[in-house]
Order: C-alpha cells, then structure tokens, then sequence
C-alpha cells in the first residue's frame, strides 16, 4: 500500500516517482488515512470547488450578487474572489433550500476570478450570477 510505503520511506520524491503520483497526493491519502487509522474519527473533509472566471472575456469584473439554494439540504459556502490570481477577499455565506440571493463585497473591486467552496456534503443550486464587465 502506498500510504504504508510513505510511512517507512526517507525519499519521497523517488516514492512519488515509482509509484507515478504527484508527492502531495501521497500526502492526501496519508491524511485521509490516519484518522481512520487512528480511531479519531473520520478523514478530513473533502471540499468542492466551482469558478467562474474571465478567461477569454473582458479583462475584468465586478461580482454585484449570485442568486443560489443549498441542493438536498442546508449548506455553507465560502465565496473567494481574485484579481489576476492575487487574493481579493472572501465571504462566508449559510444557505438553506429556498433560493436566495448572495450580496458580494463592493470592497472586492475588479476581479478576473470568483471561487465557490462547499464543504463535504454539501450542494450548490446556481440560479445567476449579476456581475458588470469590465475591460475587453
């Protein structure tokens, strides 16, 4: 097992290049792993990722608000916006079931990126997005 491998090795990199896996996705498994292992209860969560980004369309944006439902259940998410890769600011949002709508920092300025993190479990219900193009 990989993880065993990991555990006992002094050479990760050599590891990771037999074994034909990124270093760090050794390390993921691991830190799945261990509290399993360990009896503490179960891995870390898991986190999914959505963006929505300017690539191939103006140079820039300004996000107003997202109209957004949990999926299944109630939800948190986190909003994260960059601008040419350089960290903006973030916002934290709870969500039920019932469609609402997400009002963004007007701190954030112009942005190329914005970020949707939901935790393990958790599901997004995207509805729109009011956002003013910048640039082109």
């Amino acid at each position: 097992m990989a993880v065993e491998r990991l555990k006992s090795c002094d050479n990760i990199v050599a590891l990771s290049k037999e074994l034909g896996v990124h270093r760090r996705l050794l390390y993921k498994w691991r830190d799945q792993l261990e509290p399993m292992e360990d009896g503490e209860g179960p891995p870390a969560k898991e986190y999914c990722y959505g963006t929505i980004s300017s690539n191939g369309g103006p140079t820039s944006f300004q996000a107003v608000s997202a109209t957004v439902a949990g999926g299944f259940g109630p939800t948190n998410i986190t909003v994260t916006a960059y601008n040419n890769g350089t960290y903006v600011g973030s916002s934290f949002y709870s969500l039920s079931t019932q469609m609402q709508t997400l009002n963004f920092p007007s701190s954030w300025g112009n942005i190329t990126q914005l970020t949707f993190q939901i935790p393990d479990g958790g599901d997004l219900v995207f509805y729109d997005l009011s956002a003013y193009l910048l640039g082109g």
